[in-house]
């Protein structure tokens, strides 16, 4: 959670230009902990800080509640690819000319996310190996699609991968992970994969959770925990979010807009991309018929999805 909580103040950072000066040791230093910590552990293990290959080893380890005993969880990974590459682009006020290099150099030795196949299709793996699976209501694989944008609609031609992963998931896990409740964030992944007719089912599902019992239609759940279920509605904001508009924070720069919105439905809205940008659409009948981007310098930068004109 360390890492989840530092690429949080990262896109603070460049999405809202807030402060984080005071936050740039504990974010630099979860960083540090993996490489030092699992320097220390391969090499009691093995008699090397790095595996055969020279590439830092994650292991042992845990993929969120999944996995334990995981080596290189896709999670952890995909944490790692995304801060050491972000850290090398903040101001040196931030982030030394020593520390870019540092960042860098670890950035090089870490191992490409876990791969595999099945029914030949490339799929993301949770974790290069492990011991012992324990909550399967978790979906680390597509954690490389949101929050860490790897393969995301922020990145064209990298969805594929995810996808398959997700048609192809393993038999015991897929009527626990399909379902959404509470904190799961599959409505989320689903439209930061472009897969619009799956984000626009399970929008409508999850935002329209009722208990009967609650004085107030907001009170969602129970799910895995209580009622009212914060992070049940939390989940599905972020996921309505995701259909409207993204934009990787330390990526190409790009705005996607209506990346994963159904034509047939209208809707209005104001949301912030990265780089201090204000977003202010409007849909109508399967058109943008009004669009503000502030500041007006960052409009060449938004993308909009082909399903939609103007």
């Amino acid at each position: 959670m360390m890492l989840e909580n530092a690429w949080m103040a990262l896109n603070g950072y460049t999405t809202l230009g807030k402060d984080i000066s005071a936050d740039m040791e504990w974010i630099k230093g979860a960083v540090r902990f993996f490489d030092s910590y699992y320097r220390n552990e391969t090499k009691r293990l093995t008699g090397s800080e790095l595996d055969s290959v020279g590439k830092l080893c994650i292991y042992p380890a845990n993929s969120i509640e999944l996995l334990v005993g995981a080596k290189n969880p896709i999670e952890v990974m995909a944490a790692l690819h995304r801060l050491c590459d972000a850290l090398t682009k903040l101001p040196v006020n931030l982030v030394s000319t020593d520390e870019k290099s540092y960042f860098a150099n670890l950035l090089s030795i870490l191992p490409e996310l876990p791969k595999g196949e099945k029914d030949g299709k490339s799929i993301l793996k949770p974790a290069v190996s492990w011991e012992k699976v324990y909550n399967k209501w978790e979906l680390p694989e597509l954690y490389a699609a949101w929050p860490y944008r790897l393969h995301s609609v922020t990145r064209p031609g990298t969805t594929q991968i995810a996808q398959n992963t997700w048609d192809l998931l393993p038999q015991d896990r897929v009527e626990k992970v399909t379902r959404d409740f509470s904190w799961m964030p599959v409505l989320v992944n689903m439209a930061a994969l472009g897969n619009t007719k799956e984000a626009g089912r399970r929008v409508l599902d999850k935002l329209g959770n009722f208990n009967p019992q609650a004085r107030f239609p907001a009170f969602f759940g129970p799910g895995h925990d209580w009622v009212p279920d914060h992070n049940w509605g939390g989940s599905g904001m972020v996921g309505l979010q995701e259909m409207l508009m993204a934009a990787d924070p330390y990526g190409d720069g790009k705005i996607y807009l209506l990346p994963a919105w159904p034509t047939k439905w209208n809707v209005d809205f104001k949301l912030h991309a990265s780089q201090q940008t204000v977003i202010e659409a409007s849909v109508k009948n399967g058109k943008v018929v009004s669009l503000k981007v502030t500041p007006e310098s960052r409009r060449k930068d938004v993308v909009l999805n082909p399903a939609f004109g103007m």
